[in-house]
């Protein structure tokens, strides 16, 4: 360090530890304040959907049946999602049916309604539910 020279070491160590602090404590909210602004402007559609996902998980902490559970959740990808089709079914204690919660069609959805393909459909013919 002979371009400092001998009597200013203790000051330029001094600099370094206080400037690598400033750093340390300042990148963190720089970094996140930069990242919710990049959010903001470019990804406007995950946001919305970031916030409904808030808004859905603070609504279901009070509920209390399975009925309101499914209405809230179904109510909350229709609205976020804007999807015009969706069922909720809870599988009963002998794990042999399916039951019906609630859907966002009027009038009930049969398996049959579900598409042959889904996963959901396999997983039934797998342990034996009646299609």
């Amino acid at each position: 360090m002979s371009w400092v020279g001998s009597e200013n070491l203790g000051f330029l160590f001094w600099n370094t530890v206080i400037a690598s602090l400033v750093i340390l404590v300042l990148f963190d909210p720089i970094k996140a304040f930069a990242n919710r602004l990049t959010s903001k402007i470019f990804f406007k559609s995950v946001r919305t959907f970031d916030d409904m996902i808030k808004t859905l998980r603070s609504d279901i902490t009070t509920i209390s049946t399975a009925k309101e559970l499914a209405r809230t959740i179904l109510f909350g990808l229709e609205k976020g999602l804007s999807i015009s089709q969706a069922a909720l079914y809870l599988i009963d204690r002998s794990g042999t049916k399916y039951h019906l919660i609630d859907s966002l069609r009027k009038e009930e959805i049969l398996p049959s309604d579900i598409v042959a393909s889904s996963a959901f459909v396999g997983h039934l013919k797998k342990v034996g539910v009646d299609l």
